[in-house]
Formats: C-alpha cells, structure tokens, sequence
C-alpha cells in the first residue's frame, strides 16, 4: 500500500492470461507513458494480478517485459490479492469454460492516485488523447 504513496501512481487489476481488455489498456498506459516524455518519471503505474494462482512472479515479470515502459507487476497470496482488489472497488470472477480452464471477469479501470489519494479513473475505452489529458491534470 506504500507503494501507492508516490506523486501520481496509476493501478491496474488484470491477468496475464486476459485475450483483450488488459493487454489493450496496458499498451494504452505505454504510449500514454512514452508521450509525457520528461514527466514520466513521475508516474508509476502497477499491473496487480487478480489471478495469482497462475501469475506468479515470473510470469508477471516475463508478461510486462513486452511493454516499452516499467511497469510494477505484484502478485501474492489469494486472499491478500482479493482483498487489495475490493479495497479499490475491483470485482472479479473466475469463469470456467468447458475444458476445465478458466478466464477471470473483472471490472478495469485504471485508478489514478496522487500522494496515495484516489483522484481519477480511466476506462479501458479512454483515448489515448483523453488519458493524457487527465494524467497531465495531476502530474
């Protein structure tokens, strides 16, 4: 949680294994990143796993190495994990699929804090254009 205490932080509730939503969003937070140029610095921003069965800190790690920029990947226990999630207002569902596999259903918005406050979110349906536009809001 102290982690969150920086100047501006944006979170993120995903899992490695997400066919869309979260690789799409994330790769919106990297260009956003690569455009504030010198400003970057000051936003950190964290992928949170709300599949922390399957990610574990490897995969995590291995999973955000495609994006340009860095990003802070965690992962841990479950019941730790679901319980940081609600904090922020995260819901999220595991889905099982016919094979035995499953995929997780949970709500993405990117939340945006400053000094560890909540101050804005951003849907996965943002521009770019609109993302800038309220991080610069803060930075």
């Amino acid at each position: 949680q102290e982690s969150f205490n920086g100047p501006l932080t944006a979170i993120f509730f995903g899992f490695t294994n997400c066919p869309d939503v979260c690789p799409m969003t994330l790769n919106k937070m990297d260009i956003v990143l690569d455009k504030l140029k010198n400003k970057k610095k000051k936003l950190k921003v964290f992928f949170i796993s709300v599949d922390p069965e399957r990610d574990t800190p490897e995969v995590v790690k291995d999973y955000l190495s495609s994006f340009d920029e860095k990003f802070v990947g965690i992962t841990g226990e479950p019941e730790k994990i679901f319980l940081l999630s609600r904090s922020w207002g995260i819901i999220s569902q595991k889905i099982f699929l016919d094979d035995g596999q499953y995929n997780i259903d949970h709500s993405s918005p990117v939340i945006i804090l400053k000094n560890g406050k909540f101050v804005a979110k951003l849907s996965h349906r943002d521009d770019i254009k609109r993302s800038l536009k309220v991080i610069k809001k803060y930075l």
